[in-house]
C-alpha cells in the first residue's frame, strides 16, 4: 500500500487534469445510471393500452406515493422512509410525465430525442476521460523515467558490474510499461466502478429494496475474493517482469558476445538458454492473464 501511495505523488502536478477526469467519470456514471432508468418509461410507452395524456399520467404516477403512509401495520417496515418515498415517488411521476404526455407517437419520439441526447453525452464522457486517463499515464510515467535515468546515472560502478545489462533495460521499458495500469488506470476504474456499483445499488432500492439487500449481501464475499486475486496478481506479475529481464539480459549478452558465440559455435547452448527463459515468461505470463482474468 506504501508503494502505490507513492506512485500516486507522481499524480499531484496534474491535480487539475485528475480533477477533471473525475468530473468526466461522474458524469458519464450519472448518465450510465440515466440509460438504465429510461427502460420503465419506454416500456409504459410500448405497452400501455390507454392514450397517456398529462393528467392521467400524474393522477396514475402520484397514487403509489400514497401507500405507504395508508398503513402502519408493519408490513412496510423495512422499505424506504415515507418521506424519501414520496421524494422518489414524485420524481417518478415527473419523469414518466414528461415522457408519457400526448398520444403514443408523440411519447416516443420524445423519448427517442432524450436518449439519444444521453447517450450521445455519455459517449463524448467516456471519450474525454479516456483520453484524460491516457494523458495522465504518459505523463506520470514520462516524469518516472526521467527520475529512474537520473538515479542510474548517479549509481557506483560497482553496480554495473554486479547488474548485467539487460536487467536496467528492462526495468525502463517493461516494468515502467506495468506501471501504467497501476499508476492511473487502476484507481480512476475503482473510482468508475464504485460509482456504478452505488447508483445501480440506488435503482435497485427504488424498485425492489429485497433486491438491493441481496445485492449488498453478495458484494463483501466478492470484495475479499478480489482482494485476494489483487495479492496474487502482484506477485504473480513481479515474477513475470523477473522472467523478462533474464530474457533480456539473454539477448543482449548473445548480441554483445557475438563474436564470442560464432568463434566457439556456441549457438546451440544459447538457444537451449533463450528457449529455457522464452518458457518460464511465458508460462507466467499465462498465470497472470489468468488471474486478471479471474478478478475482471
Amino acid at each position: 500500500m506504501s508503494t502505490y501511495l507513492r506512485l500516486l505523488a507522481y499524480l499531484k502536478p496534474h491535480w487539475r487534469t485528475v480533477s477533471a477526469t473525475l468530473a468526466c467519470i461522474i458524469v458519464y456514471a450519472v448518465l450510465s445510471g440515466a440509460s438504465v432508468v429510461a427502460v420503465s418509461p419506454f416500456v409504459r410507452i410500448l405497452f400501455d393500452e390507454r392514450p397517456a395524456t398529462a393528467e392521467g399520467t400524474a393522477d396514475e404516477s402520484a397514487a403509489p406515493a400514497a401507500e405507504p403512509s395508508a398503513g402502519d401495520d408493519g408490513a412496510g417496515a423495512l422499505a424506504l422512509p415515507e418521506r424519501v418515498s414520496g421524494w422518489v415517488q414524485e420524481g417518478r411521476a415527473r419523469v414518466e410525465g414528461f415522457f408519457l404526455r400526448g398520444d403514443r407517437v408523440q411519447a416516443l419520439g420524445r423519448f427517442c430525442i432524450v436518449l439519444l441526447i444521453v447517450f450521445v453525452l455519455k459517449n463524448v464522457f467516456h471519450y474525454a476521460q479516456t483520453y484524460l486517463t491516457n494523458y495522465l499515464e504518459q505523463t506520470s510515467l514520462r516524469d518516472i523515467r526521467a527520475q529512474l535515468y537520473a538515479h542510474v546515472s548517479e549509481l557506483p560502478l560497482g553496480v554495473f558490474v554486479r547488474e548485467r545489462t539487460g536487467t536496467f533495460i528492462s526495468r525502463f521499458v517493461n516494468d515502467v510499461s506495468v506501471m501504467r495500469i497501476a499508476l492511473v488506470g487502476a484507481a480512476l476504474s475503482l473510482v468508475r466502478n464504485s460509482l456504478l456499483i452505488v447508483i445501480a445499488l440506488a435503482i435497485l432500492m427504488v424498485a425492489s429494496w429485497k433486491l438491493a439487500l441481496v445485492a449488498l449481501l453478495v458484494l463483501p464475499p466478492n470484495a475479499v475474493l478480489i482482494a485476494r486475486l489483487g495479492r496474487r496478481l502482484r506477485r504473480r506479475s513481479g515474477q513475470a517482469q523477473e522472467r523478462m529481464a533474464d530474457m533480456a539480459s539473454i539477448v543482449q549478452e548473445t548480441v554483445s558476445g557475438a563474436r564470442i558465440v560464432k568463434a566457439f559455435g556456441m549457438h546451440d547452448f544459447e538457444k537451449r538458454r533463450f528457449a529455457g527463459f522464452n518458457t518460464d515468461y511465458f508460462k507466467s505470463y499465462l498465470k497472470v492473464r489468468r488471474l486478471q482474468a479471474a478478478a475482471a
